[in-house]
């Protein structure tokens, strides 16, 4: 019989980080560069296109422009969405699988992930994505603590697709008792 290799499933993210976008990684992969769209501006629509890898998480580093020490859960956010693959239908909320990171100094990418826990706050900012309709079902979050740098790292909800049907061997003998009907 032919052998058939697995179908690698496209994922497309739009986000969008209120103010800045200062880095995105997926996989572990630095992959800022791959990212359309202005990350200097939170109303330019970012969007992120990567094949689908099991179990692998995207960080985004963000920041608030004003600087004002615990405002971000007012004024600053991350709106996402992603299509395809094991992310079909995310959307960032306060219960997704995220785990997030704030400080008012600069940190590293390591820093972030050693010391990132789950405790977001909803952000009451302002700011969309892509107008009223952009982000259905979306929800603007930020470290709890609602520092100026941010970090989050989040992971698909759905689970690992398939790329082909699974198919299994006929049964070759009858159930021994009938299924009771719905009554």
């Amino acid at each position: 019989s032919p052998t058939t290799s697995p179908t690698t499933l496209s994922v497309t993210c739009t986000f969008t980080v209120d103010n800045f976008v200062t880095a995105v990684f997926y996989n572990d992969v630095n992959v800022t560069n791959n990212v359309t769209g202005d990350l200097r501006d939170w109303r330019s629509i970012n969007t992120l296109t990567f094949d689908d890898v099991r179990h692998a998480t995207i960080e985004i580093l963000g920041e608030e422009d004003d600087g004002a020490a615990g405002s971000g859960c007012t004024e600053s956010g991350l709106l996402m969405r992603c299509t395809g693959g094991s992310w079909e239908g995310f959307v960032s909320n306060t219960g997704a699988l995220v785990q997030t990171f704030g400080s008012n100094t600069t940190f590293t990418i390591g820093a972030a992930r050693a010391a990132s826990d789950s405790t977001t706050c909803e952000s009451t900012s302002a700011f969309n994505l892509g107008g009223t309709a952009g982000c259905v079902g979306c929800t603007k979050i930020w470290p709890s603590n609602g520092e100026r740098f941010a970090y989050f790292s989040l992971a698909a909800t759905t689970p690992e697709p398939t790329a082909s049907p699974t198919t299994s061997s006929p049964t070759t003998s009858p159930t021994t008792s009938p299924t009771a009907s719905p009554t």
